[in-house]
């Protein structure tokens, strides 16, 4: 799957960028109340063509970012575990 960067600009913000991961599902990092977030979150494109994001989604600190980050090579050998037994 190839990822794709869509840039909008944003009423709250300079620049918003979203990397496409499937269908509607995009990431994205932005900042909210003065903290960073990184969010995986589906989006909807409105009658006007914008993408508008839906409340399915989570938002994770750079600290929560961060801490399953260090993790990532575990979520690997997990997900290889599984779908070994496929």
């Amino acid at each position: 799957m190839t990822l794709v960067i869509i840039m909008n600009k944003r009423e709250d913000s300079d620049e918003e960028t979203k990397l496409q991961l499937s269908r509607n599902r995009y990431t994205e990092v932005t900042q909210y109340r003065g903290k960073t977030l990184v969010s995986i979150r589906e989006f909807f494109t409105d009658e006007l063509g914008n993408l508008k994001p839906t409340k399915k989604g989570i938002s994770l600190t750079v600290e929560q970012w961060r801490a399953l980050q260090k993790h990532m090579q575990e979520i690997d050998s997990m997900i290889e575990m599984f779908e070994t037994k496929k």
